[in-house]
């Protein structure tokens, strides 16, 4: 009786470890595909995004302001602990984090589309969850593009044919510009770029930075390449073409179409 009682005991144990194990995986794998699911973003504009690849990121802005563009967003590692709270750390690939940034999140909650969590502040927040778009991703990396200016200058008229293209390795980019008189064609000079960009967390916008070939900088505003692509939105022509409309962080490309090629 004796051994059967401890066999019985033996047993109520080892049912109850695999249950709490599997509840405690169950749990934390239902929180990672909540916290990996789009981005969130606070009131304030403050946005994070957990990746399905492990690395976390983080944005104080993640939207334009009137030339004023947010800062490259950070980049660290993350992972859920044993008792559902979420670490972020920094390693030699990632850099660090700026102190605004959290770094450990607790009493996680959802509810609807909201996000709640405290962070290593004690601070209580509130984030919206949002989808990330794919545009850039899936329709634009690889890609040229082309658009046509006419401005007047001095009582000049002009034509500027900008062309600009989104290499295959993401982060690159290369710009040019043939600079032509309206009237008779005739181009009077081209000027170009190689460059790099960055996007907001939610993809939505891109930013570049620009360095003309031998130095060679255009001479009117017209003639240079979109610092920014904001607004954007994309459409199909009758024709089919493939067309994208977006804010260039200056007047020149608030209503200039870049087709696709």
């Amino acid at each position: 009786m004796k051994k059967i009682l401890t066999m019985l005991i033996a047993c109520v144990l080892f049912f109850s470890c695999s249950k709490d194990e599997g509840t405690e995986e169950t749990t934390q794998n239902t929180l990672s595909e909540k916290l990996t699911n789009g981005y969130f973003i606070s009131d304030d504009d403050e946005a994070i995004r957990f990746r399905t690849d492990g690395y976390f990121e983080w944005m104080e802005r993640n939207s334009y302001r009137k030339y004023d563009r947010p800062e490259m967003m950070s980049v660290a590692k993350w992972k859920i602990d044993e008792d559902g709270n979420v670490i972020i750390v920094c390693d030699d690939e990632t850099g660090s984090m700026p102190d605004d940034a959290p770094s450990f999140i607790y009493n996680i909650n959802f509810s609807g589309n909201k996000l709640y969590f405290t962070n290593q502040e004690g601070e209580n927040k509130v984030m919206e969850n949002k989808e990330v778009s794919n545009l850039l991703q899936e329709e634009m990396i690889g890609h040229t593009f082309k658009a046509g200016i006419d401005y007047q200058y001095g009582g000049q008229k002009y034509r500027a044919v900008h062309t600009l293209t989104f290499d295959n390795e993401i982060g690159t980019a290369e710009w040019s510009v043939e600079w032509s008189y309206k009237d008779s064609g005739t181009v009077r000079n081209t000027y170009s770029a190689q460059g790099y960009y960055y996007t907001n967390i939610s993809r939505d916008e891109i930013y570049f930075y620009w360095f003309y070939d031998n130095g060679e900088i255009p001479p009117h505003s017209a003639l240079c390449p979109p610092e920014n692509m904001v607004n954007m939105r994309h459409e199909i022509s009758p024709s089919g073409e493939w067309l994208i409309y977006f804010d260039g962080g200056y007047t020149n490309f608030g209503n200039v179409n870049f087709v696709r090629q």
